[in-house]
C-alpha cells in the first residue's frame, strides 16, 4: 500500500532579492512545497517573481486576505525587520502552523 505524499502549502509575502531566494528554495523542491499565494506591496516585484518561478497562485497586497484565504501550513515572509512582529501576529491570528523569515 502506497500512500500519496501531502505538499506543504507555502505563502509568501516578500518579493524582492532576499524573497526570491526563499522562492527558488521552494520551487526547487516540488514534491515537499506548493507556493499557493504570494503578497507583495510592490507589483512590479511579484509579477515578474510568479513568471520566473512559474508559478499558478493568487497574488495579494494585503496579507490578512491572503491567509485567511489560503489557509497555508507555512507563512514565509522577506521583509525589512520593523514588519516581522506584526506578521508573526498576523501568524498567530489566522493560526499559521509555522513561519519562516
Amino acid at each position: 500500500m502506497t500512500t500519496k505524499k501531502t505538499k506543504i502549502r507555502v505563502a509568501q509575502v516578500g518579493c524582492g532579492k532576499r524573497g526570491l531566494r526563499h522562492l527558488s528554495g521552494w520551487v526547487s523542491h516540488p514534491d515537499d512545497f506548493e507556493v499557493v499565494a504570494l503578497c507583495e506591496l510592490d507589483e512590479s516585484r511579484m509579477l515578474p517573481a510568479k513568471e520566473k518561478y512559474h508559478l499558478n497562485c493568487p497574488l495579494y497586497s494585503d496579507v490578512d486576505t491572503m491567509l485567511k484565504d489560503v489557509s497555508p501550513d507555512i507563512f514565509c515572509f522577506a521583509t525589512m525587520p520593523d514588519m516581522r512582529l506584526s506578521l508573526v501576529e498576523k501568524a498567530a491570528i489566522h493560526k499559521v502552523p509555522a513561519i519562516c523569515f
